[in-house]
Order: C-alpha cells, then structure tokens, then sequence
C-alpha cells in the first residue's frame, strides 16, 4: 500500500503482485512455469523485484527476449536507460557449461547475455539451447521512476 499521506514520508511505499513474462520473436511453444508464486514481482519505493520461470521450445537464431515487466526501468537525463538488471540466472539445457548469464535491460525488453573468452558480453539465442525444452529462472531487481503506482503490461496487485 503506497503512503499518500505525506509527500517526505519515511515509508517509501509498497507493492507485491503477479506478472506474466513473455518471450519476443517468432518463438512458439512458450510456457510460464510452476505455481503463480513463481511470476511475482514487489515494489519498494522506486526499486523493483522480479522472479519468473520460463520455458520454450524453440532453435530460431533470434536473441532471447522477455517482456511484461510491471514498470518501466528508469531513465538518465539523455533519454538513455540508467538502472541495469542484477540478479541470478539459472537454465535448463543451455549449451555450455559454467558461463555466467547475465539479464540487461533495454528500455522495451529484458536480454539474455553470456560473457565471452574476449571480457565482453554476447546476447543469448534460443539456439544456444541444447534441447526442445530449455528454461530459465531468474530474480532481478531494478530501479523504476514510475510516480503512479500503477503497474502495466497486465501486472496485477495481490
């Protein structure tokens, strides 16, 4: 419940609600795994927390995209996106072994990165998957500039 009643309150407000992710692409067979408990996101002041477990059956060479995050990330003065996702990444089936995965956010979409030999970072393909059933688990957190307290893209309060 958001705290109205003084705008320098030392409560900074709070949201918990159900969030359904979905991958972008041409990609079929997606599923939201698990119990709703699963897809749950909360809210303290301007900072967001996100879980979900997913899973596709796919071999598109597209990078892997998520959407339907309940508030939009923050933004620098330039228009650019100035909070990046942190968190755990857990797969199923995923082709190597004992690379770190990391998610980054655009200001559309989340992606699947993996570091690389060369210090960088390279987007994540559904056909860096090693079998039709590959899944993905995650708890991220970022910041948000939403003032509503309303959230989007179908998130719901409980």
């Amino acid at each position: 419940v958001k705290n109205t009643s003084e705008p320098n309150s030392k409560f900074p407000g709070y949201q918990e609600g159900r969030w359904t992710p979905t991958f972008g692409s041409n990609v079929t067979n997606t599923e939201v795994l698990g119990a709703s408990a699963l897809q749950c996101w909360s809210r303290i002041g301007n900072t967001v927390f996100l879980s979900g477990r997913m899973s596709f059956n796919s071999t598109e060479t597209d990078s892997i995209k998520i959407y339907g995050r309940p508030y939009n990330p923050l933004k620098r003065p330039d228009g650019g996106i100035a909070s990046e996702f942190c968190g755990p990444v857990m797969t199923q089936h995923f082709g190597t072994a004992n690379i770190p995965i990391v998610i980054f956010q655009s200001a559309l979409e989340m992606l699947l990165y993996k570091s690389t030999n060369t210090a960088g970072f390279t987007k994540i393909t559904y056909d860096d998957f090693n079998a039709t059933s590959a899944s993905i688990i995650f708890t991220i957190t970022y910041q948000t500039d939403d003032t509503t307290w309303q959230p989007i893209n179908g998130a719901t309060l409980v």
